[in-house]
């Protein structure tokens, strides 16, 4: 459906947002992690078939710092202390960013920082009945892989 195709479009941006104010490094500490000065997001949309089902891939992409768990857990903590994530892997406590009014900003800016775009996107995406999965590694980068349903 065209329509759910243009909400999921509309709700990128929070995506973006976030690689750039979140993800991707001031340049001096870039050049000092031997990285371009400036950062790069990439953005790839391809069709899959898959068991006679089609598929949009929205894979967005980015060389910045990745999202450290230590530090998700961490914050996450000091807003949620009765949460209890000793058992959370890697892979858990960095998809926390997805969490409803958390995020790892201390304030927020006129970019991002809110709590509010991560959740949006998760839950619009699940609506239109796809999936986000997240990868990521501190200090390379992450990577964010949409899979949507198409409905002829």
């Amino acid at each position: 459906n065209v329509d759910d195709i243009i909400d999921i479009i509309n709700v990128l941006p929070h995506l973006f947002r976030n690689a750039v104010d979140h993800g991707i490094e001031q340049p001096h500490v870039r050049l000092a992690n031997n990285k371009d000065e400036s950062g790069t997001i990439k953005i790839i949309f391809q069709q899959l078939i898959e068991k006679d089902l089609k598929y949009l891939i929205i894979n967005i992409q980015d060389d910045g710092g990745g999202i450290d768990p230590i530090l998700v857990k961490e914050k996450y903590q000091s807003i949620f202390p009765e949460k209890n994530l000793s058992k959370y892997t890697e892979k858990d406590l960095q998809m926390l960013i997805f969490d409803p009014f958390f995020s790892t900003k201390d304030q927020s800016t006129s970019i991002s920082g809110r709590g509010v775009g991560m959740s949006a996107v998760a839950q619009v995406i699940q609506e239109k009945g796809g999936t986000i999965n997240l990868m990521s590694r501190v200090g390379i980068g992450t990577k964010f892989e949409i899979k949507i349903p198409l409905f002829n």
